[in-house]
């Protein structure tokens, strides 16, 4: 079976529920280079770190949220101009905010609003898997 490659980059499907909701919502940012594309946050591992710490980090960094990490998610390979990423991604679960973060818009959409402003097929792909872990799960504090 052929190895896997290690991840080069880390993100996070961040999720919340409104008080009285049990529908979720998940976060969605403006690119980086492109402020035209939304996507979920995500970005570099830095050397030594382990992939979810860069996916708090970089969720954090890019959007203000303090968010924890639930469960595992897929390993995306993508092509970003002439980068090769292989992006690990991460359920996450909300449970702050800060008022600093990248000069990016931030939203929190419920789930088919924020499948449809995703800009990619591979972010739609990864936060449809998270939604349906979600779905399947039994834990009250998702």
């Amino acid at each position: 079976m052929p190895e896997t490659p290690s991840p080069t980059h880390a993100g996070g499907v961040v999720v919340r529920h409104r008080a009285g909701d049990s529908l979720p919502e998940l976060l969605v940012v403006t690119g980086r280079r492109h402020r035209e594309h939304w996507v979920l946050p995500k970005g570099h591992i830095d050397p030594g770190e382990a992939p979810e710490v860069a996916a708090m980090r970089e969720v954090r960094e890019e959007s203000g949220v303090i968010a924890d990490v639930v469960a595992r998610l897929d390993d995306v390979a993508v092509e970003v101009g002439d980068e090769h990423q292989v992006v690990r991604w991460y359920l996450m679960e909300a449970r702050g905010q800060l008022e600093d973060h990248e000069l990016r818009e931030v939203v929190w959409l419920d789930a088919p609003a924020a499948l449809e402003r995703l800009s990619f097929a591979d972010a739609r792909t990864v936060a449809e898997h998270a939604l349906a872990m979600l779905a399947e799960t039994s834990d009250a504090s998702l």
